[in-house]
């Protein structure tokens, strides 16, 4: 019995501290590769949000301006009744308190009596801490091309440019330019009046 417990031996500090050491190196290098797979998986979520947003204000004003009557931009949210139009709205992109929406604000008239109408005032799309910048500009007398860039603290993370089909050959107001019909960048166009006939 004597003999088997002189014979147990333990580890020497040399060997403690070498697996100190070992394991710490083991748990600095996974931990750098954790932070840089959470740093990705937070840039794709930003991408994916953005893209997101990006499509949803894409396809309300591709469907917006499909079957419009007139078009074009102005600096208020007012709008002057337009017997040809049944369905009078202003889209724009509004930002308080650093979150941003799109939203849409106008009147239906669904009939020819109707002359209050209903009016219209939501929020068609939430960009939160997102920016979104949208470009419509002429082609020809039955086609535009819409621009949306969605942003954030200056860096694009969304950009797409689709080739609208007016379906009502659609009157172009007073523009900024020889082809521009609403630039949301600029103060004097923020809002983009879109008559339809339904």
């Amino acid at each position: 019995m004597r003999k088997l417990v002189k014979n147990r031996k333990g580890f020497t500090l040399a060997e403690e501290v070498v697996t100190v050491l070992l394991i710490g190196i083991l748990v600095a290098s996974a931990s750098g590769i954790l932070l840089n797979a959470m740093r990705i998986f937070c840039q794709n979520v930003i991408m994916f949000n953005a893209q997101s947003k990006g499509i949803a204000v894409m396809e309300q004003l591709e469907s917006h301006l499909a079957y419009a009557k007139t078009i074009g931009q102005q600096e208020t949210e007012t709008i002057a009744a337009d017997d040809g139009c049944a369905h009078q709205v202003v889209l724009y992109v509004d930002t308080q308190n650093g979150k941003s929406e799109l939203k849409e604000k106008g009147t239906i008239y669904y009939s020819d009596t109707d002359s209050a109408g209903t009016p219209v005032d939501q929020v068609l799309c939430k960009l939160g801490t997102y920016q979104a910048k949208i470009l419509v500009q002429k082609v020809d007398d039955v086609t535009v091309t819409v621009d949306v860039r969605i942003s954030r603290n200056d860096t694009v993370y969304y950009s797409e440019t689709r080739m609208v089909k007016l379906q009502n050959r659609a009157t172009v107001k007073a523009t900024l330019n020889a082809s521009d019909i609403y630039d949301s960048s600029v103060a004097a166009s923020r809002y983009l009046y879109i008559g339809s006939l339904e």
